[in-house]
């Protein structure tokens, strides 16, 4: 689960990790609103498609009161209208070292050709917690 960079305003807008950048839009990219940001991201995996399946239609319906589904990858089981491939890549520091990397692709990447970003997020992974703790407690505490 990690916590998107508008999910840190108002009285958490201290707390936002300095790591935490945008990623400035490449050459190549299409970028839609609709499925860039956000102020959460969750990964749900499984071995089995219908056990994810079941996994978010029960998050997406315990969160409706505070928060509204923006974006969903589709699961074997079919349960999403739409396709494409979801790339992650967990880094320390995003402009540090994403952002670079993701420069030298956008002049370089032989795949440019057939590839086209359309979103892009960047999200703070929350850290663990104590036994007795909540996720999120030491950034949102």
């Amino acid at each position: 689960m990690g916590l998107g960079g508008a999910a840190f305003r108002g009285d958490l807008s201290a707390r936002r990790p300095a790591q935490l950048v945008d990623v400035p839009p490449m050459r190549h990219d299409r970028l839609v609103d609709t499925w860039s940001g956000g102020d959460l991201v969750m990964v749900v995996g499984a071995q089995d498609g219908t056990t994810v399946a079941h996994a978010v239609r029960r998050l997406v319906a315990d969160a409706a009161p505070f928060a509204r589904l923006r974006w969903e990858v589709p699961t074997p089981t079919g349960t999403s209208l739409e396709s494409g491939l979801l790339f992650l890549s967990h880094q320390a520091h995003v402009g540090a070292q994403f952002v670079p990397l993701q420069q030298a692709l956008d002049e370089s990447d032989a795949l440019n050709e057939w590839t086209t970003a359309i979103g892009s997020g960047s999200f703070a992974l929350l850290p663990g917690f104590a036994a007795d703790g909540w996720l999120g407690e030491s950034v949102l505490g």
